[in-house]
């Protein structure tokens, strides 16, 4: 039987290189967010408190793809793709396949998102 692919580590890193989270299955992102059965947990910092309790998800298709999602938050979710200097707006509850290397606008939280 054929082992299956081991799933990669996801890394968040802050804008001064700083790690903010390793994600090593799905999660869900926020200033204080619950884990469920699907997903852990991911607690990210907030300075000016713009970041939702539970602001998005981040999940690995089979394909080992980066699907960002926004759970409603307030500030909503921006991505800024490789290369680009213009930000993205996700619409609330939609996923969206993001690529490695993109810049998450999160409220007050930027974070590039990578393997």
């Amino acid at each position: 039987m054929a082992r299956k692919p081991a799933r990669p580590v996801l890394y968040l890193e802050g804008p001064d290189g700083q790690m903010l989270a390793h994600i090593a299955s799905d999660a869900l992102v926020g200033r204080s967010p619950r884990p469920t059965e699907q997903r852990v947990a991911v607690q990210l910092e907030s300075p000016g408190r713009e970041l939702s309790r539970e602001h998005l998800t981040i999940d690995l298709d089979a394909e080992h793809q980066i699907i960002v999602t926004d759970q409603g938050a307030s500030n909503g979710v921006g991505i800024t793709l490789p290369g680009e200097t213009v930000v993205h707006w996700l619409t609330a509850f939609t996923p969206t396949i993001v690529p490695p290397g993109s810049v998450l606008t999160m409220g007050d939280v930027l974070a590039q998102i990578r393997f």
